[in-house]
């Protein structure tokens, strides 16, 4: 009986290591490997995100600078005078002849006040294509709505331009 006893016990002992000791601590090795494995393909995407993150910083600090650029290039209304001024000294410059420059009725969209100018000259294509370099040159946000060109002899052309000045809203006189 003693000997059945023992033969038992040296049986059932590797057994009940296997089952109480070795098999959770198994399985807790397995569950730890598993989830470093997950935290590891993880971290994979980290260097893409973050490259993305400093690239999306980047674009955002050119947007920025841009943004502040464009809005340093919107002036107060009295400004407006001065536009005037130099479109018509450069439309003589270049040898057109000014027939009138009047300006229809401010109206305001959003932050910002739209002022179109009415441009009428006459002279050579060369010379009106020079003019409206010079208007895009210049240090402030205006638009060219409309063109309208006529020939008039054949060298000659009548050209009607509506440009619009963007001014700050609330700003001068």
């Amino acid at each position: 009986m003693r000997y059945a006893l023992i033969l038992s016990l040296l049986f059932t002992m590797p057994f009940s290591v296997w089952a109480f000791v070795y098999r959770p601590m198994n399985f807790a090795v397995y569950c730890v490997a598993n989830e470093i494995k997950i935290r590891s393909k993880n971290l994979d995407y980290y260097d893409e995100v973050n490259r993305q993150y400093r690239n999306l910083k980047s674009i955002t600090t050119v947007l920025d600078t841009s943004t502040a650029s464009a809005l340093s290039k919107i002036p107060s209304k009295s400004v407006s005078e001065k536009w005037l001024k130099s479109a018509s000294d450069a439309a003589k410059e270049y040898g057109l002849l000014v027939r009138s420059v009047t300006t229809a009725g401010e109206r305001i969209e959003s932050d910002f006040c739209v002022l179109p100018v009415d441009l009428n000259v006459s002279g050579s294509f060369e010379s009106l294509y020079q003019l409206i370099q010079h208007i895009e040159r210049m240090p402030r946000i205006s638009r060219i709505d409309r063109l309208n060109i006529q020939l008039v002899d054949d060298n000659i052309i009548d050209a009607r331009m509506i440009v619009e000045l963007l001014s700050k809203n609330g700003e001068g006189s």
